[in-house]
């Protein structure tokens, strides 16, 4: 999921199942829920939506999956099964800013490296079910940031930098890292390396608070007896 004010974006995660790569159609919706500054889904008006009314919110679109087959080498991997041999693309992390929607994939990791695609939202949400045109935005950034290490989420910072919690790409959980990146993909940097008493299956993170002294982040597991954990970084 990600915010960007009007709207909550929630992703599916566009790939196959693990046991015998079971295509699902569910997996590869994209939406967003217009909501007012309390939370309240609202019609385009503003007006707040209750009950039967509420599903005019929610706007959906498949045209995504038009976009990924198109990232460089990552594409290649687009409908594969999620096993570590297959190593299907799946999606596990969104932001949003402005008209750019950027997704972090788990997999494929492809020589050290992880990707995002950046799309243009109106070009996602355009009216109408047509496919995503051949001059659609699908812009490629590979990051390299190890070996079968994959993307769990991401989270934009006010300096319009993103945050990335990376994990295990496949196979054998790791201790979480965290780097920060150009939405460009340059000045990659690490900012929280891998330690060995840090818990596994990190899955999500958001921004609490963001200054020119530190960032504080909550880290949240998909383990039922893992807490989330609040992490200071110092800038």
């Amino acid at each position: 999921m990600a915010y960007a004010a009007p709207y909550f974006y929630v992703v599916g995660s566009h790939g196959c199942s693990r046991k015998k790569g079971k295509f699902r159609l569910s997996t590869f919706i994209l939406a967003r829920i217009r909501v007012d500054p309390d939370g309240r889904p609202v019609d385009q008006a503003g007006n707040v939506l209750t009950g039967s009314e509420v599903h005019q919110a929610v706007e959906t679109t498949y045209r995504l999956s038009d976009l990924l087959p198109r990232a460089d080498e990552a594409g290649a991997f687009f409908g594969k099964g999620l096993d570590a041999e297959a190593k299907g693309l799946t999606i596990e992390g969104m932001a949003v800013q402005g008209q750019d929607l950027f997704v972090g994939l788990r997999a494929p990791s492809i020589d050290g490296r992880a990707f995002i695609l950046r799309a243009n939202v109106d070009e996602l949400f355009k009216p109408g079910r047509e496919p995503a045109p051949a001059t659609a935005l699908a812009e490629t950034i590979p990051l390299a940031l190890g070996s079968d290490v994959g993307i769990r989420d991401l989270a934009p910072l006010p300096d319009g930098r993103l945050l990335i919690l990376a994990g295990a790409a496949s196979g054998d959980e790791i201790p979480y890292r965290i780097f920060v990146v150009d939405p460009t993909g340059a000045n990659l940097q690490e900012l929280v390396p891998p330690q060995s008493d840090q818990p596994t299956r990190a899955e999500g993170m958001t921004v609490l608070e963001a200054t020119d002294q530190e960032i504080r982040l909550l880290i949240l597991f998909d383990k039922a007896n893992t807490p989330p954990q609040g992490v200071r970084i110092r800038r």
